[in-house]
């Protein structure tokens, strides 16, 4: 049964500031480690326009089965 995936729009200071809380809460760490946060590409967004496409590119790449580690790799031999 799929139970769907949780990302966080955020830093990652906020993040951990936000897991504590969470788990002070009674939240399990398993349960916090399924959610991905930051959640989007990383493509240097900066705006919300910008950040919106990010978080709809790394969510059509996880539809689509392509690896997070692959997506890097092209970053890296495809240069700006």
């Amino acid at each position: 049964q799929y139970h769907g995936r949780l990302g966080v729009i955020g830093s990652k200071s906020m993040w951990n500031a936000l897991t504590k809380i969470a788990i002070e809460s009674g939240i399990s760490s398993e349960t916090l480690s399924s959610v991905n946060c930051p959640i989007g590409l990383d493509i240097g967004a900066e705006s919300p326009e910008e950040i919106a496409i990010a978080v709809l590119a790394e969510i059509l790449a996880s539809h689509k089965g392509i690896s997070q580690l692959k997506l890097c790799l092209c970053s890296v031999l495809i240069p700006r």
